[in-house]
């Protein structure tokens, strides 16, 4: 008996439902037939009025039965490593150590064997005069002068620099930019390494 009932109620609300869709469909086509009517006469009708919409309850339904729209979402993340400037301890225990005899010491630039250094094993910076950036290696061994491009001063990385962390974790002459807290953006052209002696 229970199920009987709730069949008829379903039956019932199945019918209302149509009922109330085809009075929907009817209204919506009534007024897009006056509309062409008013457009062809060149009258200004009713149904013409902007912004006329249907009731709240007929928009609730209309909402319900149409499909859903399906939106993309894009999600990229950077990640930027700051290097800070090296200490005073920390240059002069990287630097290389010149002879006793000498009471200035004398540094030449000797090809690097890569275009690329690892970004974790730079453990600080420093300018040396106008287009060199100096890069202290964790490793305390190793001085590496960084070439920047024309037109760009070192002296703007005195606190250091920013670079955006690569897929593969390196800084790359001619591929991967500086970038400096006042705002400048270089590139490095070459790199070297410190080694004691005149050229």
């Amino acid at each position: 008996m229970v199920n009987m009932k709730r069949l008829i109620l379903a039956f019932a609300a199945a019918i209302c439902v149509t009922l109330l869709f085809g009075v929907v469909s009817a209204r919506l086509a009534a007024q897009d037939q006056a509309g062409r009517e008013g457009v062809v006469s060149g009258r200004f009708s009713p149904a013409m009025r902007f912004g006329d919409g249907p009731a709240p309850a007929m928009r609730e339904l209309l909402d319900a039965v149409r499909a859903p729209q399906q939106n993309q979402v894009r999600i990229e993340r950077r990640v930027i490593i700051r290097i800070s400037p090296a200490l005073p301890a920390q240059r002069l225990q990287a630097m290389p150590e010149a002879p006793r005899e000498r009471s200035v010491p004398v540094y030449r630039e000797v090809p690097y064997a890569s275009d690329c250094v690892t970004i974790q094993a730079i453990g600080g910076s420093a300018p040396a005069g106008d287009d060199r950036l100096l890069l202290f290696l964790r490793d305390r061994d190793t001085v590496l002068s960084a070439r920047l491009e024309a037109s760009c001063p070192a002296s703007a990385f005195y606190q250091g620099f920013y670079v955006e962390r690569s897929e593969d974790g390196r800084v790359c002459v001619a591929r991967d930019r500086l970038l400096s807290r006042a705002g400048a953006s270089c590139m490095i052209e070459g790199l070297d390494q410190l080694a004691h002696g005149e050229e």
